[in-house]
């Protein structure tokens, strides 16, 4: 009898603690990308989505080389670089090298990270968090188509660049 109240209880608590626990959501990191060459020139990105789209899901990405800072998430001293993203809620966003043919990026701090294919092609996104675990295990990932191209004035149109 004892038994049954414990796991009962315990299991309850798991159940509660499975609806109500915020999740990271997050990609896996690929071997084998090598970051870019110094002083590379910049690589642009036309991006189209299957749902409707909004500020946080933008239309061009520029993909920049300076480094704007080392992190150690997902992968230890990894370097990420200043992308421009257009429209964006703000001046710059972050992106990384994901594997040999992809790279990640955010395109706002609060914003879905995207992983593209740098050849072109379909890309995904994932919302950087869900509210519980089984919102984690439901959330559909974003479809995003990508074409690489020539980088113009067009974007140099975003404030602060």
């Amino acid at each position: 009898m004892r038994l049954g109240y414990f796991v009962a209880s315990y299991g309850g608590i798991f159940v509660v603690l499975g609806l109500a626990m915020p999740m990271p959501t997050r990609f896996q990191v690929a071997a084998g990308g090598n970051d870019p060459v110094p002083e590379s020139a910049p690589r642009c990105f036309a991006l189209a989505y299957a749902q409707t789209p909004s500020e946080d899901f933008p239309a061009h990405v520029r993909l920049e080389w300076p480094i704007v800072y080392k992190w150690n998430l997902p992968v230890p001293d990894s370097n990420w670089y200043r992308i421009v993203a257009e429209p964006s809620r703000v001046e710059t966003g972050w992106w990384h090298v994901a594997g040999p043919d992809s790279v990640d990026f955010v395109a706002w701090h609060h914003g879905p990270l995207f992983r593209i294919p740098v050849r072109g092609g379909q890309g995904h996104g994932v919302f950087r968090g869900a509210p519980s675990f089984v919102a984690a295990m439901v959330e559909p990932a974003i479809p995003v188509g990508v074409i690489p191209e020539a980088c113009d004035e067009s974007i140099n149109a975003v404030p602060g660049v």
